[in-house]
């Protein structure tokens, strides 16, 4: 979670959230805060109709207390941030600077508020943190679980990479093993199993005779799992994405079976940055470390209740530096 909170902050302000005074804490709290909150906007998405009629409150006090605590957090972060700019009158070098910009120009095309930046960066650590912190923790677990695969990916870095440095993102199209595991990872366990969606226009889906405006649920779960398009749908199998058959256009455009990130013009805008991140953070910690567990073999079962799809026993792990990576070199990777 620190890493992956890390990884946003430093692209948002070009800095980690500070440990001394508690602003990681507070950042990372919010976030499961508002995965909470999410569940019940999933319901009020679906029932969005009957619950005024029944007086139901739509949980409006839960809402805004967390906003005031991001506002507390994200202005504080702001102030600071322009502060320093002034000051060192430096050139613009990261969003938020780029964004404050924007908001000082009085004569800009498009204009932006204070709470329009505060609320963007919101939504990049709501949607950015939890699901990929998840995504990367199943994918270890998978790797741990099935010990020839890190033998075959170990084997992919030391031969790409060599053995006297850490991986880079600019490495990754250059490792397919690596990322053909990062893809299975996300077909067997997707971050967000299902997706709601609203007809525009009515249609036949499957037989039935939908109506515009009605709101369905896309079970991504269910269709990355079927045995009609999938071989062995419940194995995880990297191998399957190294064949010819599942090339990026195709995934994209006409196999609509594998969608981790939805799909069309309303699928996730962070599909590109997070085979990147959790990529490469995958890719170095097998690099330089074993994973050791107490038990015989991790339990993959999946916790009940929750929007994004979550371990319910997380392994717990001892690690082991690989004497063929420089202890030093490993030392420097941000792993909590």
């Amino acid at each position: 979670m620190k890493l992956v909170n890390n990884t946003i902050c430093k692209m948002i302000m070009g800095r980690s959230c500070s440990e001394e005074n508690g602003e990681a804490e507070r950042v990372i709290s919010l976030v499961a805060k508002s995965d909470a909150l999410a569940k019940k906007f999933f319901l009020a998405a679906i029932l969005r109709k009957p619950l005024p009629k029944f007086g139901i409150s739509l949980f409006k006090k839960e809402l805004l207390d967390v906003l005031s605590k991001f506002d507390e957090v994200l202005e504080k972060i702001l102030v600071e941030n322009k502060e320093k700019l002034d000051q060192e009158h430096q050139q613009d070098t990261v969003m938020m600077d780029k964004l404050l910009e924007a908001y000082g120009d009085e004569n800009a095309d498009c204009k932006i508020s204070r709470d329009h930046i505060k609320s963007l960066f919101v939504d990049l650590f709501v949607a950015g943190t939890d699901t990929s912190t998840h995504t990367i923790q199943w994918i270890m677990a998978e790797i741990i679980h099935n010990s020839y695969i890190l033998e075959i990916l170990r084997e992919e870095i030391d031969s790409v990479v060599g053995k006297t440095r850490l991986i880079q993102e600019t490495d990754l199209p250059n490792l397919p093993y690596l990322q053909a595991i990062v893809k299975e990872g996300l077909r067997l366990h997707p971050p967000v199993p299902l997706v709601v969606r609203t007809l525009q226009e009515r249609c036949m889906i499957g037989g039935f005779y939908v109506l515009e405006k009605t709101t369905l649920l896309v079970n991504g779960y269910a269709m990355m799992r079927d045995p009609e398009y999938w071989e062995y749908p419940l194995e995880f199998k990297p191998e399957r994405f190294l064949t010819s058959s599942m090339k990026k256009d195709e995934i994209r455009d006409e196999v609509l079976k594998y969608i981790p990130f939805g799909s069309g013009r309303r699928g996730c805008a962070g599909a590109n940055l997070a085979y990147v991140s959790v990529g490469t953070a995958i890719g170095v910690m097998c690099q330089c470390f074993d994973w050791k567990t107490k038990e015989d073999k991790v339990n993959m079962d999946e916790a009940a209740g929750k929007i994004t799809l979550t371990m319910a026993h997380p392994p717990k792990c001892t690690l082991v530096p690989r004497t063929l990576i420089p202890l030093t070199l490993c030392m420097q990777i941000p792993i909590s």
